[in-house]
């Protein structure tokens, strides 16, 4: 999504929520914009993930 618009980086985090995902990781390539849009409009979804980050499972 890097490079991607606004716009464009809006709809496909909609559609991610609208698949009833609980959290939204964006990692290296998705670029700024979406982790801006996650982090200010879908705070609740908004997981903030860096390089070395894991993700445990019970």
């Amino acid at each position: 999504m890097a490079g991607s618009s606004y716009s464009e980086c809006m709809s496909v985090v909609k559609e991610l929520i609208d698949l009833s995902l609980s959290e939204i990781t964006p990692i290296h390539w998705s670029g700024d914009t979406i982790r801006e849009i996650l982090r200010e409009n879908f705070y609740e979804h908004y997981l903030e993930f860096h390089v070395g980050s894991a993700i445990i499972l019970p």
